[in-house]
């Protein structure tokens, strides 16, 4: 088994301040948490809002620090300040959730894809503008010279997140960490979208965490998931496995919530009760 990315024991908690009081009770946001992600494949962390996986994205970037656990990036571990992490950071690209909220709207779509380059310091001023124009024509935005000279908001939801894709692509990556990247997308795209990331992850050889509330994506996207409840793994494998025969109670709710006979509702979050 050839692992680009390794958890072990991530733990993370947060104090949450009563509003009517000055009293505050700890939430544990990651529980000791272990997995690992091989490379070329793609794993799914799945669960309701608030468990935890966000979070979990967040730790992996540094975006926050842990309270404990370790990361290893080949083999590596990734420690804060690090030239590992500033190698890591490169390699391991996140898409966000929100295409509207992600992009700098004051910039043209040739900026942000341009971006990370110029961060990394990667080519020449001429290298990194073709190379946002041939990452644009990857995530099938056409014309790319045209769009690229567009604002976000002369683009369609579905657009934007195809920009997000391209920024996220544009230096190679080995990893990406996708959170919730349909979920504010309009129900027609999202399959399409989620097609255009799995061609690329594919071509590229790429090693993904979906992160999802949706075990009907999850089922169709990753090879591997990962179960989360309050912070906590409660179940992992691969995808087959654990669809086909879960073990824990809030796993099995979370199949339950699958069947969906009204297309509309299929990508909305449900109660789940255990």
């Amino acid at each position: 088994m050839n692992n680009i990315l390794k958890v072990e024991n991530l733990t993370k908690k947060f104090k949450k301040k009563n509003f009517f009081s000055s009293d505050s009770e700890e939430v544990i946001a990651a529980d000791s948490v272990n997995f690992s992600v091989e490379q070329g494949k793609i794993l799914a962390i799945a669960g309701q809002s608030g468990s935890g996986k966000s979070t979990i994205a967040k730790l992996i970037l540094r975006a926050i620090k842990p309270d404990s656990g370790k990361i290893f990036y080949k083999q590596k571990e990734i420690k804060d300040n690090s030239d590992e992490l500033k190698k890591f950071r490169m390699k391991c690209q996140m898409v966000y959730q929100d295409p509207y909220d992600s992009i700098n709207p004051r910039m043209t779509v040739l900026d942000i894809v341009n971006e990370p380059l110029e961060i990394h310091n990667l080519g020449t001023k001429k290298e990194r503008k073709q190379k946002v124009i041939e990452t644009l024509q990857m995530v099938k935005l056409e014309p790319a010279e045209e769009i690229s000279k567009k604002h976000p908001h002369m683009l369609s939801g579905g657009q934007r997140q195809r920009v997000v894709i391209a920024r996220a692509i544009v230096v190679q990556p080995e990893i990406i960490i996708a959170d919730e990247p349909v979920s504010m997308l309009d129900v027609s795209i999202r399959a399409e979208i989620l097609e255009l990331m799995k061609e690329i992850q594919n071509k590229n050889n790429i090693s993904m965490i979906y992160i999802t509330h949706d075990l009907a994506t999850a089922k169709h996207f990753a090879d591997d998931i990962l179960i989360l409840n309050s912070g906590k793994v409660v179940e992992s494998g691969s995808i087959k496995q654990i669809l086909s025969n879960p073990t824990d109670s809030y796993t099995k709710a979370l199949i339950s919530a699958i069947s969906e006979p009204d297309p509309n509702n299929l990508y909305k979050e449900k109660k789940i009760s255990v």
